[in-house]
């Protein structure tokens, strides 16, 4: 075993988690257990082993473990953290009930203090490490594990009597009352402010701190202070948000006949952020979520499940006195007690009934992607390659598999650094306004979507970031977060595919009867900031229609329709597994077909399908320099989508080719795709490497181009 251990000699990195000390431990092997390592740790860094947390990619590692057993190899770095000694950290934990008061109430006794009954003063809380005004609401000596020791009996400004805390003599001090006026800030000052760690622009909570730096400029005061948590934590430096709010540390060496009383409450964080702790206003979520009103404390009732508040005569039915019982549940939380079954109990028949008249989309509702679209990236601007103008799908769900629009829910699909690509139109937003060749969009967010909900009402101001910001980044003209932005050529924005929904039926002439359709490329010519119906802001986007396809409402867009057979599609054996069902399910889909019979479309469509071919043929055989690559395709003209990407895909941006260079070799390129190649000055075919001349002579194949279009209509729109 020694020998082994001997052999398999390595090193590791230890370093401490704030990155000041590290240190490299040399003739370790997989075997060396973490007890051991402890020891060697104590050697290097000085840190005692039962100080010592020891880390490995997120694990916290234990003594009897060896290294092999968390994977560690040799040149790693483990981290260490440092905790106080066992007295230390004793003085440290968290203030619960148990730990602030007295163990035995019987061994209390009355005393004098410092400080005087009533007299207002700054309490230090262990838990959020900060300091909170309040009064002495009585002072006291007792007995703990032999010792007599004095505490102070407290109650913070606005709580009720029976949040009283016990705090020791270093707990508390006396209420600070002078505000140190800007020009007395200057470094290595010790004294109070406020600062939020989660929201360093919003109030939070006091605390100590040191001033390190006060810069005065154009601006205003920035100054810079350490805050210390107390205990042995680390000091935080921050950047202060309110300046004009910070205060001198009182103290208090013996007792004095000037009781502090009358001292102006400062000024802290609102302990509701919706109605910010204001009397006057109704606010469902710090009073009852009822009626909101702030008054008759005494018949409130908590949910002990989700803690929302209730008057006792707001309940239904309502209740007179308040319940005996140990826990009380609302009625959104209570539980059926009568459908659990105890143990050694058979089993119960429940009073739901499994019948229900309720549509849940044939389970396509909670149905995951069954394909992927790898024709183009995710990322891929402009018509989808194979999907015309028109094209129907029954669910969302096909919409994203065919690659149109990939988000299942979101109504934006972009990124923030790049743009949108498509969006949806589904009449979600009040404000929204279609008139088919153009309409205003209404950007996402300002919703309580809490609860797993896939949409409500609007709650607050949207902003623009994120989904808002990528489909602001697709109008032609600079980003403007504050007023908005117009284009002057509204054409030269970013193609952006647009779906509109059924469910845009009851708001728009222009929406399908059934499904979800493509309607085409539009892009945005302006975009703003307004104060929507719900009375708070929303972007809105006003786009306009740029395809060459006919729109699908229109007369040539019926057409188009019929000629290439476009009717909805809908999901594998979705109507077979309908079929199958009861009477209800078939009328189900005798809603779902369109006012056209299917047989009267299934025959134009055939109708219409061999005129479409002739017509293909016809633009095949113009393209003499790709006859040996159409033969195969014509063999078999109904998978000739699938066929055609495969020929005619370009092998630099690997999309469908668009404006084709058809090389003496018979490779078709991107004239685009062709031409930075030769910028860069690389004058060869980019699949052969046959040499092409510097002059070669970059003419786009017309007859292949047509032949494209024609198989995947407006694929070049957004190229």
């Amino acid at each position: 075993y020694n020998e082994y251990k001997s052999y398999l000699r390595m090193w590791i990195n230890v370093r401490t988690f704030c990155g000041e000390k590290t240190s490299r431990l040399d003739g370790l092997s997989k075997l060396t257990k973490v007890g051991e390592l402890r020891d060697i740790v104590y050697k290097s860094l000085d840190v005692l082993p039962e100080q010592q947390k020891l880390f490995y990619r997120g694990k916290l590692m234990v003594d009897h473990h060896t290294l092999f057993d968390y994977g560690v190899s040799i040149n790693d770095t483990i981290q260490l953290m440092v905790s106080a000694d066992e007295k230390k950290s004793k003085l440290n934990e968290p203030q619960d009930a148990e730990t602030r008061k007295p163990y035995d109430p019987s061994l209390e006794v009355d005393c004098e203090g410092l400080y005087e009954i009533g007299e207002e003063v700054d309490v230090f809380d262990r838990e959020t490490n900060g300091w909170f005004e309040s009064f002495v609401k009585r002072i006291y000596t007792t007995q703990v594990e032999g010792k007599e020791k004095m505490y102070y009996e407290v109650r913070l400004d606005g709580y009720e009597e029976g949040d009283n805390m016990h705090v020791l003599p270093n707990e508390i001090r006396p209420r600070a009352s002078y505000m140190y006026d800007v020009s007395e800030l200057k470094p290595k000052l010790k004294c109070m402010v406020n600062f939020n760690f989660e929201c360093e622009e919003e109030r939070g909570y006091w605390y100590d701190a040191v001033l390190i730096n006060v810069k005065k400029d154009k601006n205003g005061v920035q100054v810079t202070a350490r805050i210390t948590l107390g205990g042995d934590s680390i000091p935080t430096e921050v950047k202060l948000a309110f300046v004009e709010d910070i205060f001198r540390i009182e103290k208090r060496t013996k007792k004095s006949s000037n009781v502090v009383k009358g001292v102006a409450k400062r000024k802290s964080a609102p302990r509701c952020k919706a109605c910010l702790d204001d009397v006057k206003v109704r606010c469902k979520f710090c009073s009852c979520s009822v009626c909101g009103k702030k008054e008759n404390s005494d018949q409130v009732l908590i949910c002990d499940e989700c803690d929302k508040c209730y008057h006792l005569y707001c309940l239904k039915p309502k209740l007179t006195t308040v319940p005996d019982d140990e826990f009380w549940y609302c009625s959104g939380c209570k539980r059926d007690t009568t459908t659990i079954v105890q143990a050694g109990e058979s089993l119960r028949n429940t009073k739901a009934s499994s019948k229900s008249s309720r549509d849940w989309g044939k389970g396509m509702a909670c149905q995951g992607r069954s394909k992927v679209c790898t024709i183009v990236p995710q990322n891929h601007v402009g018509p989808i390659p194979g999907v015309p103008v028109g094209s129907l799908w029954r669910f969302r769900l096909q919409v994203s598999e065919a690659g149109v629009h990939r988000p299942p829910v979101g109504g934006i699909h972009g990124r923030e650094s790049e743009g949108a690509y498509s969006i949806v139109l589904s009449g979600g937003y009040e404000d929204d306004k279609d008139n088919g060749e153009e309409f205003y969009y209404t950007g996402s967010g300002g919703r309580d979507l809490s609860g797993n909900k896939r949409t409500a009402g609007q709650s607050s101001d949207q902003k623009l970031t994120k989904m808002n910001l990528a489909l602001a980044k697709c109008c032609a003209a600079p980003v403007d977060k504050t007023n908005g932005a117009e284009a002057k050529d509204w054409k030269k924005g970013r193609a952006i595919r647009v779906v509109r929904s059924c469910k845009m039926a009851k708001h728009s002439k222009y929406a399908p009867a059934e499904g979800i359709r493509y309607d085409g490329i539009y892009k945005v010519v302006k975009y703003w900031p307004q104060k929507g119906q719900s009375g708070f802001l929303v972007w809105r986007y006003f786009l306009r229609r740029d395809d060459s396809s006919p729109a699908p409402w229109t007369k040539e867009g019926k057409e188009n329709s019929l000629k290439l057979g476009l009717k909805v599609v809908y999901p594998d054996g979705y109507l077979n597994s309908n079929s199958n069902g009861n009477k209800n399910n078939k009328e189900n889909i005798s809603n779902f077909k369109r006012k056209r019979d299917d047989t009267d479309v299934l025959q134009s469509s055939k109708k219409h399908s061999k005129e479409t071919d002739k017509e293909l043929l016809r633009l095949i055989n113009l393209d003499k320099m790709n006859k040996k690559l159409w033969q195969p395709i014509t063999d078999n003209l109904h998978d000739v989508h699938s066929r055609a990407l495969d020929a005619f895909t370009c092998v630099c941006c690997t999309e469908l080719v668009c404006n084709p260079v058809t090389t003496p070799c018979q490779h078709n390129i991107c004239k685009d795709c062709l031409r930075r190649s030769f910028k860069a000055e690389v004058y060869a075919c980019p699949i052969c490497r046959k040499g092409l001349s510097k002059d070669y002579d970059l003419s786009v194949n017309e007859a292949l181009q047509n032949v494209l279009i024609a198989v995947f209509p407006g694929y070049n729109v957004g190229r």
